[in-house]
């Protein structure tokens, strides 16, 4: 026994140096082979035939090699440490385990700014909440999002929370490690509540491995490290369904509608809550409990009804890419982006139903009431089949989106291999290679295609830790932009222009002249493309991502317009050119749509 637990020491000691070496130690060699104009080998761990910048080569060498292999040894670290060490702690103690893992693992995450769809929308409330004083009236009086205006999320917590600690913190900077932090500690808190709940219906180990699989997940890791609101929107869903699971009915209410309060798909926690609820009422245990059961149900259906109603005032009814419809949602569920959480969902569903009533056909088992075990498999299942029920009705299925299913979709595809898996031994080993493969795939690995540097990137960025150039892409251009065109007037497209125009966010440390095109905006930081006429061209610096247009609409950049350079991270590329000539075309075209459209009305 001493003999196999000093090699599982040794082993442990062993990965811990090839991380720190991987992790700390990548960078300063290739910026040495760079120094060194070692380009054959750099160009070969980055599969190309040409010489790039250095912050080419950092950023494609880490997502292709040392960032899977970091975050696989960084993952088999974490299993032996918890099966070793953690697998009878407490939920405190192991949530302070995870929240230094995140922090040693993802340390260089602490100071990135916002990222992606977010910049232009939740965190352009925040920052007019602060520039104006917390005016929440006069933001009700503002224009939504859909169109050019700071309304998008008015009766969210979100918004709000975020202004605040903006005003409370003296820099920028200390506002993202504050935030960075309170977002590693609600990823450690859900799963550590993920795990409390799993030993319910499994034992310690595979409670253990099953949560630690979550926590593995490329989407889940880049959303711990992205500030948007999906992480305390699924902290307060599964603190929703821990109080569920415990038949604490007021405190799965409250929970619910934080959730809901943090962003509207939290309505399904609503859903989960009078459904469970309604269920317990019916039980003869509970019949002491049948006041405060009824309260928290009238509390969580008029509240869910209340979001509903207020969801009216701060979405644009134009905006058809973003709508209820019956069945809208069919194609992004069943053939898009979710199809394979689809087809595990409803694979596990039939093996977990079969398993179910199997006794009660053989043996005519009584099935009712149901036992603790089997009510917490119901509440996650039911959890994840309302995530289904609300998408497939929703026009739009965002990767991001998939952060309010996953903790409750993976134990369930757990327990289903459980059931038809006769070895505990084989399902632990099975368990063991999904994290290190999931930790290994957390740079986009088996995602498929490569996602090329678009006007719209992001959106499909943020899947994995792919964002992470994208993102250093924007801080670099900011830099850049600082430094040496901090008198000139900047067109940049929407998120850009986001990024750019508030230094609160952290992307610049003062005011820059931002001009947006390809969208007007009611707000002030940024003023709208007035054309080519009311700009002077020499003193006049243009951003240019690929557009997403069709490739014959020539956009952003015209042959008549002068290239300055390309600003490299990684693969993700952003032009820096002067002229606007195709951006003047399109706006052009657009001021005319607009005047035939206003004839016709």
């Amino acid at each position: 026994m001493n003999n196999h637990k000093n090699l599982t020491h040794a082993f442990l000691f062993i990965l811990i140096i090839f991380y720190i070496f991987i992790k700390f130690f990548s960078p300063a060699i290739i910026q040495n082979l760079y120094d060194n104009q070692s380009y054959e080998i750099l160009n070969k761990f980055s599969n190309i035939d040409t010489h790039h910048s250095i912050n080419f080569y950092l950023g494609v060498i880490e997502e292709n090699i040392t960032g899977p292999l970091s975050s696989a040894l960084a993952g088999s670290i974490l299993i032996i440490l918890s099966l070793l060490y953690f697998k009878n702690s407490s939920r405190l103690t192991f949530t302070l385990l995870l929240t230094s893992y995140l922090f040693i693992t993802k340390w260089d995450v602490l100071f990135f700014p916002p990222y992606g769809d977010p910049l232009g929308g939740p965190w352009v409330e925040s920052i007019w909440l602060l520039h104006h004083n917390f005016d929440y009236g006069g933001l009700l009086a503002q224009p939504a999002y859909a169109s050019g205006g700071p309304k998008t999320y008015m009766f969210s917590l979100f918004p709000g929370a975020m202004a605040v600690l903006m005003k409370i913190c003296p820099t920028p900077a200390f506002f993202l490690f504050v935030t960075h932090s309170l977002f590693f500690m609600l990823a450690a808190s859900l799963i550590a509540l993920l795990r409390d709940c799993l030993l319910i219906i499994f034992d310690k180990s595979t409670a253990l491995l099953t949560a630690l699989i979550v926590l593995s997940l490329p989407i889940f890791q880049s959303m711990t490290e992205i500030l948007n609101m999906e992480m305390p929107c699924a902290y307060f869903a599964m603190l929703t369904v821990y109080f569920l699971i415990h038949k604490n009915l007021v405190l799965a209410s409250v929970a619910s509608i934080l959730s809901t309060s943090i962003k509207t798909p939290g309505i399904i926690t609503c859903v989960l809550v009078v459904l469970i609820g309604s269920y317990l009422l019916t039980q003869p245990s509970q019949k002491q409990n049948h006041r405060k059961i009824i309260l928290a149900l009238l509390l969580t259906f008029f509240f869910s009804l209340l979001q509903v109603y207020l969801r009216q005032f701060t979405h644009d009814v134009i905006v058809s890419h973003n709508k209820f419809g019956f069945l809208i949602g069919w194609p992004n569920v069943v053939r898009g982006i979710s199809q394979t959480n689809f087809i595990l969902f409803s694979l596990s569903t039939l093996v977990l139903i079969i398993a179910f009533l199997t006794p009660y056909f053989r043996k005519k088992k009584q099935i009712w009431p149901l036992s603790k075990k089997h009510l917490t498999a119901s509440v996650i299942l039911i959890m994840t089949a309302l995530w289904f029920a609300l998408y497939i009705h929703f026009s739009v299925m965002g990767h991001r989106y998939k952060m309010l299913l996953i903790p409750f979709l993976v134990p369930i595809i757990v327990l289903a291999a459980k059931t038809i898996c006769p070895s505990k031994k084989l399902l632990h080993i099975g368990l063991n290679l999904s994290i290190i493969l999931s930790c290994y795939g957390s740079y986009g690995a088996y995602f498929g295609p490569r996602i090329e540097s678009k006007d719209y990137a992001y959106g499909k960025l943020e899947r994995s830790l792919e964002y992470r150039n994208d993102l250093r892409l924007y801080m670099k251009t900011a830099q850049e932009l600082e430094k040496d065109y901090s008198k000139f007037a900047i067109g940049a497209p929407f998120i850009m222009a986001q990024a750019l125009a508030y230094p609160e966010l952290g992307y610049v440390t003062k005011p820059l002249d931002i001009m947006v095109y390809g969208i007007d905006l009611t707000y002030e930081g940024i003023r709208n493309f007035p054309g080519l006429r009311h700009l002077s061209f020499p003193n006049t610096i243009w951003l240019g991502f690929k557009s997403a247009l069709p490739e014959k609409m020539i956009f952003p950049i015209d042959p008549r317009d002068t290239i300055v350079k390309d600003i490299y991270y990684g693969d993700k590329k952003i032009t820096f050119f002067q002229g606007g000539y195709a951006i003047e075309r399109i706006r052009n075209i657009m001021l005319y749509v607009e005047l035939q459209n206003a004839v016709n009305l």
